[in-house]
């Protein structure tokens, strides 16, 4: 379904690049790209800030250069026999992506699989892993709301999986703050902007999904459940569970006890 052909991450052009394909190449063309630059598809101009990614379709023409500085892009040369996920995707424009490190890591593995991979397992990774980063693209060129980039995203979203799968031990807002090596103050801003949401509002839902999940799924007393989902004082637990969902931790049980007989 696809074929890799050559690519890279996280390559580098000292002083800058200034690269032009008039008939284009013979596959398509992904593009990360991670320096300001001018990039010109079928003639048309556009202006790309860090990070944007784009798809050029084979037998495009095209070229890009840096403003200032160095260059910097992760690429990857493909052929599709299957244009289904492709179609879904805007093509020969740039849009912005928040979460690069991921879509890099795509590429990389993918890569990896190319070239030391050998059948029939080969055919099979590739496609897997094209299909998830072409997945991953169209979620990104279809969000509303773009985010700023920023380099603490990977270290943002690895403590949002670790406080969603250890609601009990989430750590303060200052500890999670150092643990990301911001200020706390810039950790509180970047958090809120980056999920659409403060970072303890977030801990205190996840805690008490938690404990909605432990009320209806085990037979343990509500009070072991309130020290399970990371809670020191039985009334702060109580005040929260009702103002999300408006029945006591005991209703709540009973009522899902219910719906399941």
């Amino acid at each position: 379904m696809y074929n890799i052909l050559k690519g890279g991450i996280f390559a580098r052009h000292y002083g800058g690049l200034n690269l032009k394909r008039p008939h284009g190449i013979n596959s398509y063309l992904l593009l990360i790209i991670k320096s300001e630059s001018i990039l010109y598809v079928n003639d048309t101009k556009h202006h790309v800030t860090p990070v944007n990614a784009i798809i050029i379709p084979p037998n495009t023409p095209y070229s890009y250069y840096n403003i200032d500085g160095d260059y910097t892009d992760d690429w990857l040369h493909f052929e599709a026999s299957s244009t289904d996920l492709l179609d879904k995707l805007p093509i020969s424009v740039p849009f912005q992506i928040t979460n690069a490190s991921i879509l890099s890591s795509y590429i990389n593995q993918l890569l990896w699989e190319n070239y030391y991979t050998d059948e029939p397992f080969k055919t099979k990774h590739v496609d897997y892993i094209v299909e998830i980063l072409l997945n991953h693209l169209y979620v990104e060129a279809k969000q509303e709301k773009k985010v700023t980039y920023t380099p603490y995203l990977q270290k943002l979203q690895q403590l949002r999986i670790y406080i969603k799968t250890f609601p009990a031990e989430a750590p303060s807002s200052q500890d999670a703050a150092t643990q990301c090596g911001l200020s706390l103050s810039y950790f509180q801003h970047l958090y809120s902007e980056t999920f659409g949401i403060p970072y303890k509002k977030d801990v205190i839902n996840m805690r008490i999904a938690y404990a909605k999940e432990l009320l209806t799924s085990t037979e343990n007393s509500i009070s072991d459940i309130i020290y399970l989902c990371g809670y020191q004082n039985q009334i702060h637990f109580f005040r929260q569970f009702k103002e999300i969902t408006n029945v006591t931790p005991k209703n709540y049980r009973e009522i899902h006890a219910t719906k399941s007989n």
